[in-house]
């Protein structure tokens, strides 16, 4: 029963013509959570995403915290059934910022399973399950922490063009 399991996951997998949506070429513009999103797709199969947000405080008895997000990633998508597209990738983000004038660096790396529901096949509405995701932080001062976080997710709605 397993090699059978394995078998069909592959066929599917390699079969780019049971696509009902014509996904190469076209990119997305939107928003995840509270970041700025982009992807573009490759081809039927394979997208790249890129992303960021900003943040800015200045609390009462601290200096300036800032920081920006820049996130790169890729996944692969399979249209499981009519406009639903099951996706399966990575994205790994870099953070630099200032917190109380101490410049600090976060460096990360979210594997996720997800899917995205088309709609007219010009907007997208999307959810990520990030199962672990590994983290670095150095907060600028040699102290470097490495972890690793617990199951999140994420949702994003998109347009096409």
């Amino acid at each position: 029963m397993r090699k059978l399991a394995i078998v069909l996951f592959t066929v599917a997998a390699m079969s780019g013509s049971a696509f009902a949506l014509d996904m190469k070429g076209k990119t997305g513009v939107g928003l995840r959570n509270d970041s700025f999103e982009v992807r573009h797709f490759l081809s039927n199969s394979w997208a790249v995403n890129a992303g960021g947000n900003y943040t800015y405080s200045k609390p009462a008895n601290a200096g300036v915290s800032d920081s920006y997000e820049l996130m790169l990633g890729g996944f692969w998508a399979k249209e499981i059934y009519t406009d639903i597209l099951l996706e399966a990738g990575a994205v790994f983000t870099f953070a630099p910022g200032r917190t109380a004038g101490a410049t600090d660096k976060f460096y990360g790396i979210n594997p996720f399973v997800g899917a995205e529901i088309m709609i007219k096949d010009h907007f997208g509405f999307d959810f990520k399950v990030i199962p672990v995701s590994f983290q670095r932080y150095d907060n600028g001062s040699g102290v470097t922490t490495k972890s690793f976080g617990s199951m999140t997710g994420s949702v994003g709605a998109h347009i096409y063009f």
